[in-house]
């Protein structure tokens, strides 16, 4: 990843290393020179210096030292994308999203550690720069992954609060900005509505609470995207509601630059023939109303299709179909993007339905497949979002335990591409802990068998050093027995691809027994391998060349 240093960043000559205090002085400098001069080189040079002091106290992995380093780059992407261009803090950008990731990882239920909800806050800046730069699916990939974040835990401090407001306030403005971009827009757009009806809610809360001040201008902001997002539902008298509030809050509490926005609101609604000339004074009500208004949930009944679900499956199913055997992926990539984003909308839509379940397992499966098709595409570092955000959303008990294992397994191979190769052993780590939990149907062991092997696969890897470990071969061993033993007992003449599986764990069976030296077994397993390929025939010709390669290293006959 490109550093600093490659913008021609000034650096300070530390002697022992600058301290936390210090690290933060220069990080309230950068904000101070921002917020005086704008994001300009004055700004760009300071948010350097704080970048580089706290740099330097993160490589300690201080959980604190870390957050430092986080808020000094996203002031650092703030400067970039605004004093010069969105792609040029794309570096910046990246380098941000990984550290989010690893400080939202470690959060405990209640997120309300100010670092923690910083990471959220940073993730969702993240999104709204990749967005500006012109990558929308992207952005909205980072917007939902942070609102993924906060969404469904325990908020009961400020910290936590603010971060939830945040990432909630960052998704809806990317939705509404990107709706006339989104395919089946009437769907998706209910899903933006009830977002955007519960941003006001969190909004007015965070004003009531603070007892106005600058709370009172995101109330505003939030009033002005949820008059957009009405209008998309075809629901002008939620939008006159939304904008007309938006206007008397303007009036009264707002500074004056903004008088411009208030004209542009008042000729929107003019423009659309919602109010007259005089309607809007009537309805200020005094400088005090908005504490006292009720929720517009009362008046917004977002009423999902009840075909919705079906809808969705079955464009799913398309899609699938399209990129199966790799011809067609560049036709089946959109199609999935635009389903992502409905699922979504709609996944938002029904929470706290009898559909909700339902329509989180279309979105995990869309999320999954999106991901299978960019890695197919070479591009697994794109599609490394979608394949993490399809763990986040699939059920994890019941029926859902299968899919979820799967899209494990699928997540640590594409977290292996593009790079990443402890998330891959964490990802497969944690379905072997899930699969090996809980009853297990014939879908779970299969999708257990899958994560021992690959993650017998994985050690491999390490195991490749001389001398390897002997603990870690041991453990490899182990797996492979393990998966060999789940394998076996799935595999049926009916199913052929169950008798390649299996097939595939014998071969790295031998592969893991030749390294421990344990010869015999190897001998056994390559026996029980090779009639095995004989029956799946050209399908396992690749199969069929590594076993013969082991073959000759054993010093066995076999067909070549």
């Amino acid at each position: 990843m490109r550093r600093l240093a490659s913008i021609g960043m000034v650096r300070v000559p530390w002697r022992r290393g600058p301290s936390p205090a210090e690290a933060d002085r220069l990080l309230a400098v950068a904000e101070e020179t921002a917020a005086r001069h704008g994001p300009g080189p004055a700004a760009t040079q300071a948010a350097a210096r704080a970048v580089d002091a706290a740099r330097r106290l993160a490589v300690h992995g201080a959980r604190a030292d870390r957050g430092r380093l986080l808020r000094a780059l996203g002031r650092m992407s703030v400067n970039l994308a605004l004093g010069r261009t969105p792609d040029d803090a794309r570096p910046v950008v990246e380098e941000s999203v990984l550290l989010a990731r690893s400080l939202i990882a470690d959060a405990d239920d209640g997120f309300d550690d100010h670092v923690h909800a910083d990471a959220v806050v940073q993730l969702a800046q993240a999104g709204q720069i990749v967005t500006t730069a012109g990558d929308l699916a992207h952005g909205r990939e980072l917007a939902r992954e942070a609102w993924a974040a906060v969404r469904d835990r325990r908020i009961t401090g400020p910290f936590g609060r603010g971060a939830r407001a945040e990432a909630l306030s960052g998704l809806v403005q990317i939705l509404v900005d990107s709706a006339p971009q989104i395919a089946s827009a009437d769907r998706a757009a209910a899903g933006t509505m009830t977002l955007a009806v519960l941003l006001v809610d969190v909004q007015r809360a965070a004003a009531v609470e603070e007892g106005g001040g600058p709370a009172l201008d995101r109330l505003a902001e939030a009033l002005s995207l949820l008059g957009r997002a009405a209008l998309a539902v075809d629901r002008p008298d939620l939008t006159d509601a939304a904008w007309s509030e938006e206007l008397v809050l303007r009036r009264h509490h707002g500074p004056r630059e903004r008088a411009e926005r208030t004209s542009g609101i008042l000729a929107d609604l003019r423009r659309t023939h919602m109010v007259t000339g005089e309607a809007d004074r009537s309805t200020d009500t005094g400088p005090g109303a908005w504490r006292h208004a009720s929720s517009y949930a009362d008046r917004w009944r977002g009423v999902v299709p009840p075909d919705a679900l079906e809808g969705l499956e079955l464009r799913l199913a398309q899609a699938i179909a399209l990129s199966r055997g790799g011809a067609r992926l560049a036709e089946a990539e959109p199609l999935l993007d635009t389903l992502v984003a409905d699922a979504t909308a709609l996944e938002s839509a029904t929470q706290g339905t009898p559909a909700h379940a339902g329509h989180e397992r279309v979105l995990a499966r869309a999320l999954w497949r999106l991901a299978q098709v960019r890695h197919a595409a070479g591009r697994p570092e794109s599609a490394l979002e979608p394949a993490r955000l399809s763990v986040a959303f699939a059920t994890q008990h019941g029926d859902g335990l299968a899919d979820t294992l799967t899209y494990l397994c699928d997540a640590g191979e594409i977290a292996f591409a593009a790079g990443h190769p402890e998330e891959r052993i964490a990802l497969l780590t944690e379905a072997i802990a899930r699969g090996s939990a809980a009853p297990r149907s014939d879908a779970v062991r299969r999708g257990l068998g899958t994560a021992l092997h690959n993650l017998a696969t994985a050690r491999t890897v390490t195991l490749s050093q001389d001398p390897p470990d002997a603990g870690l071969l041991a453990e490899t061993v182990a797996l492979a027995a393990r998966a060999r033993e789940i394998r076996a007992a799935l595999a049926t003449p009916t199913d052929p691809m169950t008798v390649w599986e299996y097939a595939q764990t014998l071969l790295l069976s031998v592969d893991v027994t030749m390294l421990a030296r344990r010869r015999p077994d190897a001998v056994t397993h390559l026996s029980e391998l090779l009639p095995l390929l004989d029956r799946l025939g050209p399908p396992a010709a690749e199969l069929t060349r590594r076993a013969a390669r082991q073959a000759r290293s054993l010093q066995l006959g076999a067909r070549s």
